[in-house]
């Protein structure tokens, strides 16, 4: 693995952190507990791809994110547009497609 590509998925653990610190309340008890374990899972994903499992960690990141943008797609339906929101959209589809490039 690149040092490239180890400085971005460090960025991607830090944008998953901040953007969650950043989004959370979601909406409902249900709808931030999905948000909280969509978020660990991307965590997850991560923590897998930096440790060397390269095919599972990112397939495990991608689906959480894709998770993560459905939840924030339903806290935009309860609140409205910000920039917040359509910025954590945009690092969440962003991050992982720039890895992909790099790392297959």
């Amino acid at each position: 693995m690149s040092k490239r590509l180890v400085v971005w998925l460090w960025l991607s653990v830090a944008s998953v952190v901040v953007g969650a610190y950043l989004l959370y309340p979601i909406g409902s008890t249900g709808m931030n507990v999905l948000f909280f374990l969509w978020k660990a899972g991307m965590l997850s994903g991560l923590l897998s791809l930096l440790a060397g499992s390269k095919r599972w960690g990112f397939v495990v990141w991608a689906v959480c994110s894709a998770g993560a943008i459905a939840m924030t797609c339903l806290k935009i339906a309860n609140t409205g547009v910000s920039f917040l929101t359509v910025a954590s959209i945009v690092v969440d589809i962003l991050m992982p497609t720039v890895a992909a490039k790099q790392l297959f």
